[in-house]
């Protein structure tokens, strides 16, 4: 996929990530989309029992570091780790006031110290991305189509599960983000 593929692959993942009911239905379209559904590691995933995961985490956070009542939405952000010499999917909650301070950037008013997410499902797709290395034209399907896609819709049914409210963002810490819900 070149640039303006990408970008279109983007737009058609979010427009599908914000309109599904469906979560298993959903990664298969963002498998289809980025042209990976024949990837056995990521199409076989159990993206449910990710999904149960992430909503457990997300739950504690938000029950121990509630956001005050001036945060007006959330935003769960993707980075590249790295623990000694290995890479993992970074991701986190945090939230905002306003989308103007999301644009503008800046630290988040609510960044709970328990902000840190774990998933298989990210670290799979990170573990792709390391796999066929930074030199091949596929890596930055992984390293961004295929990763924005599993945290969109990770984040977007997590929200849902716990039936919050708010404006849902994913992006990552190094630019591209898009509200996914509602």
């Amino acid at each position: 996929m070149n640039t303006g593929e990408l970008a279109k692959a983007f737009r058609q993942m979010v427009e599908t990530i914000s309109s599904s009911n469906d979560l298993s239905k959903c990664w298969q379209e963002i498998l289809k989309i980025t042209e990976e559904q024949g990837n056995e590691a990521l199409a076989s995933a159990n993206i449910r029992s990710d999904l149960d995961s992430i909503v457990a985490q997300v739950k504690n956070t938000l029950d121990t570091q509630p956001p005050s009542s001036e945060i007006r939405l959330l935003w769960f952000g993707l980075f590249d780790g790295l623990r000694g010499d290995k890479e993992y999917a970074g991701y986190y909650i945090a939230g905002w006031t306003a989308e103007e301070q999301l644009v503008e950037g800046g630290p988040a008013p609510y960044f709970p110290e328990s902000r840190y997410i774990t998933s298989q499902l990210l670290d799979a797709v990170k573990n792709e991305a390391v796999r066929i290395g930074r030199n091949s034209p596929k890596f930055c399907v992984f390293d961004y189509a295929v990763m924005f896609g599993a945290a969109a819709t990770l984040s977007r049914f997590a929200a849902r599960s716990l039936g919050i409210t708010l404006p849902i963002y994913v992006g990552f810490d190094s630019g591209d983000f898009a509200r996914i819900a509602p």
